[in-house]
């Protein structure tokens, strides 16, 4: 659930960043349609994950899938420094 807020902050700094430099060229509206949009975008993924996890005999199992194919935890992975191997 961290995650998913996490995402949506991410979200919509994004989209108020590209509005401020855009904003000239844009209506009102557009930008407001566009936060929706993803935001439309990421319950719909959400209510998904819950469907999966309430439908099904394995969670470990569909947890490791949903994260394993979130784009959040891919940018995550590529942001964070190398781990030591040994201390």
């Amino acid at each position: 659930m961290k995650q998913f807020f996490t995402s949506l902050l991410a979200l919509y700094v994004m989209c108020a960043a590209g509005t401020i430099c855009h904003a000239q060229d844009m209506s009102p509206v557009e930008p407001l349609n566009k936060i929706n949009d993803a935001i439309s975008k990421m319950s719909q993924k959400y209510i998904e994950y819950m469907s999966a996890m309430a439908h099904t005999n394995n969670e470990k199992k569909t947890e490791k899938k949903s994260k394993d194919s979130s784009p959040a935890k891919k940018t995550s992975d590529k942001a964070s420094p190398p781990k030591s191997s040994g201390d």
